[in-house]
């Protein structure tokens, strides 16, 4: 919630670069409904995947919530 509006900043920056940021929501407690009113509410328009099994998470080496990972154009974690 506190990174939404820099988030939406930064994918709207680099958006005009063909860079494109997707939102990996881990949270299982997260349903469809909650992450809509989160978007709704921060004005977030980045697509929101949910993944509350934490599959993608695992794979992207995420530790918490709340962090951040860059892919190339070969899904390989940059940052």
């Amino acid at each position: 919630r506190f990174y939404a509006p820099r988030l939406q900043s930064i994918s709207d920056r680099f958006s005009k670069q063909g860079i494109q940021a997707v939102a990996v929501a881990s949270n299982v407690h997260d349903s469809d409904a909650d992450l809509a009113q989160f978007a709704t509410e921060y004005d977030f328009r980045i697509p929101i995947v949910a993944d509350r099994e934490q599959q993608i998470a695992r794979q992207l080496g995420a530790k918490r919530i709340s962090e951040t990972v860059l892919l190339d154009e070969h899904l390989n974690v940059v940052y």
